[in-house]
């Protein structure tokens, strides 16, 4: 089923996010790297080290140190929207070497 979650963990500040199917498969098509960064991603949400809000309204959570190979000082970047009732859904999964535009609340300073 397109809608089953790939996971559901709860982040740094109590609010239930969601990965589905269907958003997971679909970014395997331009991010094929991604799949091997699934337990990853919840430990981002969990413990970013940088967390950005963007202007459409997104949280971008990133962490430093998770790449690995070529993507090895590559920051881990998750992306979500907020669902209301303290759930929120990931739009997309992403290993990039700069942060988003945004407000940026650091939690701890990443080190590569």
């Amino acid at each position: 089923m397109a809608d089953e979650p790939v996971f559901q963990v709860e982040d740094y500040q109590g609010h239930r996010i969601t990965l589905t199917r269907r958003t997971f498969e679909n970014h395997l098509r331009y991010r094929p790297e991604i799949a091997e960064y699934v337990e990853e991603a919840k430990q981002t949400l969990q413990d970013p080290d940088v967390t950005v809000t963007i202007e459409s309204g997104g949280k971008w959570y990133y962490k430093a140190g998770l790449g690995r190979g070529r993507f090895r000082q590559t920051y881990l970047g998750v992306l979500v929207y907020d669902r209301g009732q303290n759930e929120g859904v990931v739009a997309t999964i992403m290993l990039s070497r700069r942060l988003s535009e945004g407000i940026i609340e650091v939690r701890r300073w990443p080190v590569f």
